[in-house]
């Protein structure tokens, strides 16, 4: 005999969850159409969330800072150099160090994205009244404490 399912809904709330999932990245590629972020994997917008926190790092903290091997962190710097997003600038007491910061092209792309990101929450939630907006955070944010 066949146990019961303890959560009968867990296959509609896995397809819910990746139906709203596509909505956001939908709506994050159409608000983004144009910047030079768009077509970046998670890695490497991470990389340019963890510069545009902290400033320019050198390559050892930055690998400390995303947990990335540094071969794997040397191929993502040198693709968002290429792309004027990043640069790469020696210490000007140890030429050996060099420091990797968001160019002016990669701190104005980082900025127009947080606002791109803010749209996009809106339009998700704007569906819904705000008590249901309330509700919805209180219970997505149960879920993700839990």
């Amino acid at each position: 005999m066949k146990k019961p399912d303890k959560y009968p809904d867990s296959i509609q709330l896995e397809k819910l969850i990746q139906a709203f999932l596509e909505k956001r990245h939908d709506s994050m590629s159409h608000a983004c159409t144009g910047s030079p972020l768009t077509c970046l994997n998670v890695n490497e917008l991470e990389i340019m969330n963890i510069l545009a926190a902290k400033g320019a790092l050198t390559m050892g903290n930055l690998t400390d800072s995303s947990g990335l091997a540094m071969s794997t962190l040397t191929g993502i710097t040198n693709k968002l150099v290429s792309r004027n997003l990043l640069k790469r600038s020696r210490d000007n007491d140890d030429r050996r160090i060099v420091r990797v910061g968001l160019t002016e092209t990669g701190l104005e792309a980082w900025k127009l994205r947080g606002a791109a990101r803010k749209t996009v929450s809106h339009d998700i939630l704007s569906g819904l009244t705000r008590d249901e907006q309330a509700e919805f955070l209180r219970l997505l944010e149960k879920i993700v404490t839990d």
